[in-house]
């Protein structure tokens, strides 16, 4: 019965093929629904953009020519030096200056090797955090000591390294948009430091803390993810502000420099929109113009995408026909999701291109990263609104 069954089975996987191979058009369909199913990680229908390419799959390129790592970036050689630091030279501040200094060339060098130290080998202080009580001693020996450290910590060290490498650097307190602060929220004292070092005669904003990970809520307590992120290192005075006021409005280095109310007032920008290219000073200048009253959701992504030409403004016009265009030397695809249809920006080399006029309620434009993602990301959220009479 068994072998009966078995054959019965192998004659029908058989046929199946042989009808596969034979008819065209039962071929396309399946093809069709196998591709579909690559990219279901959301339930939708799949559409193509009609208006650019054929209905049709275009035939992808090689996988090859899309990079299957990062390249490199300015500061690898010496990122890697940082996070290698034999152990040996970790325990004392000169030694730690010593084995740092060596490599670098200029003070921009020296800062880079400090501030990766730093973020790859001291984790916050989450206990302390959690229970209120903090570290009485946050001198940089005793932090180098620990390994771990609050914001006050982190940017003492930095300073004590800095000044050792002859480098102009100061610590700044001042008040900052992170970890479980409330939109909007008002500021009743200062809470948080960061560092200011001079490099060919201009002063650059540095947020180590920031760069050593995140902080995110489990069984009601904070735990922190430890990662590198070198976007706070040398960050412009106009991304600096959306999330950091300085106590002392010299260390703004913006024009205009703004309130504390105002600081309060304006929307949350975190790194995730400045790394996909939105220029600060515009966003800067449209938030104290009035222009725009809420940007664009975005989301963080391992991979560069750059949006070369999408609107700043969270809200879209219904019926109203937008220019999309984003690049990356990383993405496969790249989709707009108009509440469940999907449509899919034409690629040519690595620019991503659609004119496209909403329709839905809600908008999204998500990435497929070829070998690191099997699902779609989304990087940009939008509302859309009825047409303007």
């Amino acid at each position: 019965m068994k072998r009966g069954i078995a054959l019965l089975t192998l004659l029908a996987i058989g046929t199946g093929l042989y009808f596969y191979q034979t008819n065209a058009d039962l071929k396309s369909n399946v093809d069709k629904w196998i591709a579909g199913l690559r990219y279901d990680s959301l339930d939708r229908d799949v559409k193509w953009d009609t208006t650019k390419t054929s209905p049709q799959k275009a035939k992808p390129k090689p996988r090859e020519r899309v990079p299957k790592k990062l390249k490199p970036g300015a500061f690898d050689r010496l990122d890697k030096y940082a996070r290698n630091t034999p152990e040996k030279y970790s325990n004392r501040l000169q030694d730690l200056t010593a084995y740092l200094a060596t490599p670098a060339q200029n003070d921009l060098e020296k800062a880079r090797l400090i501030y990766t130290w730093i973020a790859t080998h001291i984790r916050y202080d989450a206990d302390a955090y959690n229970t209120g009580i903090y570290k009485d001693e946050f001198s940089p020996a005793a932090v180098l000591k620990r390994r771990t450290a609050v914001c006050e910590g982190y940017s003492t060290l930095f300073k004590e390294l800095a000044r050792r490498m002859h480098l102009e650097v100061e610590k700044i307190s001042g008040y900052a948009k992170g970890y479980g602060l409330k939109e909007a929220a008002r500021f009743s004292d200062t809470n948080h430091a960061w560092n200011a070092v001079k490099i060919d005669n201009e002063w650059q904003l540095i947020d180590v803390t920031w760069g050593s990970g995140y902080g995110f809520t489990h069984n009601k307590k904070l735990e922190t993810k430890t990662r590198f992120d070198d976007f706070w290192f040398c960050v412009s005075p106009e991304e600096f502000i959306f999330s950091h006021l300085p106590e002392s409005e010299e260390w703004q280095l913006t024009n205009p420099k703004i309130t504390l109310r105002q600081f309060e007032a304006m929307p949350h920008l975190d790194d995730s929109f400045f790394k996909l290219g939105f220029n600060a000073g515009d966003a800067y200048r449209d938030v104290l113009s009035g222009a725009i009253k809420e940007f664009v959701s975005t989301y963080s992504t391992d991979f560069p995408v750059q949006a070369i030409d999408v609107p700043l403004n969270k809200v879209m016009t219904k019926g109203q026909e937008y220019a999309l265009i984003l690049e990356s030397d990383y993405a496969e695809e790249i989709a707009i999701i108009d509440d469940r249809e999907w449509t899919y920006l034409k690629k040519e080399n690595s620019r991503f291109s659609s004119n496209y006029i909403p329709k839905g309620n809600k908008l999204r434009i998500a990435v497929k990263i070829n070998w690191y993602d099997k699902a779609f990301s989304t990087i940009l959220e939008y509302k859309i609104d009825d047409e303007k009479i």
